[in-house]
């Protein structure tokens, strides 16, 4: 489990500090806390990946693999950073959770070209973007 708390909005990657967002893996999911109203919110590291796939596809972009590695560092960057550089985003964590999410039937393309969502991917990422805003976490 990838436990993430955000108690603030992410600092910028010139500004980032090594002490600064700290975050402790578990397992695969994630979890929110909102400073205001102590809420948990748990997503797994492929619905978050699923949702940056969503929000690209949604700003009528092609979602590409520099695309997406771009969108879910800017969106969860203790997820994706390396651990001993954290302002630069570690691409490899995106590799197996992109090939369960082909597998699984949610996405389709590849790394060489673009990556889209199926009907059963719009709807789970739909999903999991509704849960994300009524947790005014975006």
């Amino acid at each position: 489990m990838i436990r993430v708390r955000i108690l603030a909005p992410p600092p910028s990657p010139r500004h980032s500090s090594a002490s600064a967002g700290k975050a402790r893996i578990e397992n695969r999911n994630v979890q929110f806390m909102l400073n205001k109203k102590n809420k948990i919110y748990n997503f797994s590291v492929n619905d978050l990946i699923l949702f940056c796939i969503y929000l690209i596809i949604s700003g009528n972009e092609q979602c590409s693999f520099e695309r997406l590695v771009k969108e879910c560092f800017t969106s969860f960057p203790d997820i994706l950073k390396f651990e001993r550089y954290p302002i630069w985003p570690d691409s490899r964590k995106l590799d197996r959770p992109l090939r369960f999410l082909r597998t699984e039937g949610l996405i389709i393309g590849d790394s060489k070209t673009f990556f889209m969502l199926t009907k059963n991917g719009e709807t789970k990422a739909a999903q999991i973007s509704k849960s994300l805003r009524q947790g005014k976490l975006l």
